[in-house]
């Protein structure tokens, strides 16, 4: 005969025993994940710099390399102008004609740098640019605004639309030239995002690197030339840096001395940014910050270095909610062109990555699926992400084949979601319950035993009393 009541009491130490043992994994688990993310690595120690903000960045990553105050509110007065000529390129075109009104010129003081252009002057956009950024000409940078806007006013709200659109979400732009004006500022770190944006045009990059150039015969005017104020691009003076590839100047009494500089070594390129400054200190302060970024850190491939993601012969997206349904395992990849920075002594394994999936159907510059971002960080500092693509051939019904030659060639890069994470939470809830589950069946147990027992009890006195 089965003893009703020691079943029971094993039932509940046995459920107790696994939500314990559960429980305790459970809490181990996410103690070492937090433990992981709280890691110190050592990162290489920067310079001592002179001016009051500045901010180094890798630009194809967005990977901060060093700070010093990059999100205090500065004054920038002419770097203003590296936003002036990119929403300028991406609104009209470089033969359009520009034509300076007398409200742009008298809006000129005795000192501020400019082309000497005068009321009713013509230009094209492109000698206007290249006037903009060389010569820093204060009433350029207004004729542009009035061309692409009607107004400074007007041109100052895309200023501020397309810093926000490049992460610049600190500052704030009431004119085109960067003249003073209180309510006209930024941040170190914002400019280093406004200066990746810019040289990702191929226009700007172009005009803001020449150190000579010469404006066109107006219909006021002969053909002049104009030089660039960076000092870093001129290889006869002593400030010369050897992969520098344009950059911008500025200095207005309140701002200080201003420079945006970006450079580029070893298939890395960085932008530096310095912050009320004064006078030369600021071409010393640069050179620090590209010594600094270029002697101790180093781009990796994502693809040429992950293992965490191989691909392996489960089809692993079965489960993966996409607008395409199952995708074949074996056309999804890591992208070839994605990097982090890392400092140079250290090590892939140190890595940590988190894995987000793309729910807007993006695609790439080819035309092929983003289906997830792989986050990477060292530390607590972010290195830089890698997209998960999906071939577009592979997508097509009717090119199978193509599909297979075009993902034997990228074999080497596969990588494999990895599996889902149970909410640590869930899991205590899930078993709370069935501990509670558990403890009150054994009581029922007991109490129907107990009302078995009294009813014998009973039964047996009803028979003495017969």
């Amino acid at each position: 005969m089965f003893n009703i009541k020691r079943i029971a009491s094993r039932f509940v130490c046995a459920t107790l025993a696994t939500c314990l043992t559960i429980c305790s994994i459970t809490v181990s688990t996410t103690s070492v994940l937090a433990d992981d993310k709280k890691e110190k690595v050592s990162w290489p120690k920067g310079p001592d710099l002179y001016g009051t903000a500045a901010c180094l960045i890798e630009a194809s990553t967005g990977t901060v390399l060093y700070e010093k105050n990059p999100h205090d509110k500065m004054y920038p007065a002419s770097i203003t102008k590296i936003l002036t000529a990119l929403v300028t390129i991406e609104n009209s075109g470089l033969d359009e004609d520009v034509t300076f009104s007398e409200d742009c010129i008298k809006s000129l003081s005795y000192d501020d740098a400019n082309m000497a252009m005068e009321p009713g002057e013509i230009l094209s956009v492109e000698d206007c640019l290249y006037g903009l950024m060389l010569k820093s000409a204060n009433e350029v940078a207004t004729a542009l605004a009035e061309h692409v806007s009607g107004s400074t006013e007007e041109f100052a709200k895309l200023m501020n639309e397309r810093a926000k659109q490049a992460g610049a979400t600190d500052s704030h732009f009431v004119n085109a030239n960067g003249l003073h004006n209180d309510d006209h500022y930024i941040t170190a770190y914002d400019m280093c995002m406004i200066t990746r944006a810019a040289i990702s045009n191929p226009v700007f990059l172009n005009i803001s690197g020449t150190t000579s150039y010469t404006i066109g015969a107006s219909n006021y005017k002969k053909p002049f030339d104009v030089y660039n104020r960076h000092k870093m691009l001129f290889k006869e003076n002593g400030f010369y840096y050897d992969g520098v590839l344009g950059g911008k100047t500025g200095f207005t009494d309140q701002a200080g001395t201003t420079l945006v500089t970006y450079a580029r070594r070893n298939g890395m390129t960085l932008i530096s940014v310095v912050l009320h400054s004064n006078g030369y200190n600021v071409y010393n302060d640069t050179k620090l910050l590209f010594d600094y970024g270029f002697d101790n850190f180093n781009l990796v491939n994502v693809a040429n270095n992950e293992t965490k993601f191989l691909h392996d012969d489960v089809n692993f997206t079965d489960n993966l909610s996409s607008p395409f349904g199952a995708i074949d395992s074996t056309s999804l990849y890591v992208d070839t062109g994605s990097n982090v920075v890392l400092p140079k002594d250290i090590d892939w394994k140190k890595v940590s990555s988190s894995f987000s999936y793309d729910k807007n159907n993006q695609t790439n510059e080819d035309g092929n699926y983003v289906i997830a971002t792989i986050n990477y960080s060292l530390g607590d500092k972010d290195i830089g992400t890698a997209d998960v693509l999906v071939d577009k051939v592979s997508l097509s019904d009717d090119s199978s084949s193509s599909s297979n030659h075009t993902v034997s060639q990228k074999n080497s890069n596969k990588f494999k979601i990895p599996s889902i994470k149970i909410n640590a939470k869930i899991v205590k809830s899930i078993i709370i319950i069935i501990l509670i589950i558990g403890i009150i069946t054994a009581i029922i147990l007991l109490i129907r035993r107990k009302q078995r027992q009294l009813q014998e009890i009973r039964a047996r006195k009803r028979r003495r009393n017969y």
